[in-house]
């Protein structure tokens, strides 16, 4: 692993690609827990809610 890309990947990517990504990402997310009916506050309740709702068929 690169460590010095993973601390400033500017060096390596476009400003412009990097807010793309990262919007496109918010977005998706968005969609996802809209779809879902979960409450994104943070990644640990985010991957328990995701398994809860694949694991018992709600969707």
């Amino acid at each position: 692993m690169n460590f010095k890309l993973l601390f400033n990947p500017f060096e390596k990517f476009s400003e412009v690609g990097l807010a793309v990504t990262g919007l496109s990402v918010l977005l998706f997310s968005i969609i996802l827990f809209w779809v879902t009916g979960q409450t994104n506050d943070g990644i640990y309740h985010v991957i328990v809610s995701i398994w809860d709702t694949i694991s018992t068929g709600r969707y």
